[in-house]
């Protein structure tokens, strides 16, 4: 049985350059489809390396194809309005991915400022950042000579006046440990993503994905406040919010949150698919789980951030997955 997607077998011998290039761009954006529909078999992973290793053009088409995937999400290729990548996105249809047309360029390319793909140049809230740090890499910075700012990987700092005379950051994307000064001064705030978290004599992590802002007090105390709601969190407290709303405090073990300070990452019964995600802002290009079925076995287990991709070598010995290597660093779990 042919597995190929429909569109390849439905080629002709007769292609003008443009009708070729049009119709490697279609297969190459059903493979990737295909591998993220999380029903893909180990026949379809080898069939579709197979499709892109045995041409060139094959091999352009197919990273253009994850480059719009990664920044406009799956709903680009099936016509549907793309899933929000942060709480204020923009959306482009499968017209304008496909058509080629000067608008769909003009759209795409003012897309790619604000949302770059694969991480590949900074976005343009990035590129206003007094502070970046850029793919496992990690930073220490002091804002107002008191407060010690920790940034992880991939971590985006403006710094801001909060008010007359106070200090303060806006952490525009990523992650980062804030340390604040006790005394009678006043809080030092950090906004994200439209909401503000302070502290006085205090430790906390903040990390914004996009598309949620979650905090988490390891010292002291911590005040959040998203909209009009508004809660306060001891030491080993965590808070997340998001466009819904400010969530509840839970209690959660703080050095696992923030053991990345240490070069570590560590997972304690955490389904694979999340694990992957977090594996994937530590490294180059990505890894894609194309089970559904594997992405939800769970898995434990401690990396050194430096070592991530062990987290191939532990997969295919627990689970028996296959592991394929495509352009552009893009890995698939099957």
């Amino acid at each position: 049985m042919d597995r190929r997607p429909t569109s390849v077998l439905m080629t002709g011998m007769t292609d003008s350059p443009r009708e070729k290039l049009d119709r490697i761009e279609r297969e190459a954006h059903d493979w990737l489809v295909r591998f993220t529909s999380g029903e893909a078999g180990p026949a379809d992973v080898r069939d579709g390396k197979v499709w892109i290793e045995c041409d060139p053009a094959h091999r352009t088409a197919f990273m253009k194809a994850a480059r719009m995937w990664e920044a406009l999400g799956p709903e680009a290729f099936e016509g549907k309005r793309p899933a929000a990548r942060t709480f204020s996105s923009i959306s482009m249809s499968r017209r304008a991915v496909l058509g080629g047309g000067a608008a769909a360029i003009a759209a795409s390319a003012a897309y790619f400022v604000v949302q770059p793909p694969l991480g590949l140049w900074p976005s343009w809230s990035e590129m206003a950042a007094d502070y970046r740090t850029h793919t496992g890499e990690r930073r220490r910075i002091v804002v107002a000579d008191t407060t010690f700012v920790e940034m992880n990987t991939q971590t985006s700092i403006a710094l801001r006046q909060v008010a007359k005379e106070a200090a303060g950051i806006e952490l525009i994307s990523g992650e980062a440990l804030v340390a604040t000064p006790s005394g009678a001064g006043p809080a030092f705030v950090v906004t994200s993503s439209q909401g503000q978290t302070s502290g006085i004599g205090a430790k906390f992590n903040i990390r914004n994905d996009g598309h949620a802002v979650c905090v988490t007090c390891v010292e002291g105390n911590v005040q959040v406040s998203y909209g009009a709601a508004t809660a306060s969190l001891r030491a080993r407290e965590q808070i997340t919010y998001d466009r819904s709303g400010l969530g509840k405090p839970a209690f959660v073990d703080a050095a696992i949150v923030t053991a990345w300070q240490d070069d570590l990452l560590i997972f304690h019964s955490k389904p694979l698919r999340e694990v992957i995600t977090e594996i994937n802002r530590y490294r180059s290009g990505k890894i894609i789980v194309v089970n559904s079925a594997l992405g939800a076995r769970l898995f434990s287990a401690n990396f050194r951030v430096r070592n991530a991709d062990a987290v191939l070598e532990q997969v295919e010995k627990l689970f028996g997955a296959t592991v394929t290597s495509l352009p552009g660093g893009i890995v698939l779990l099957s």
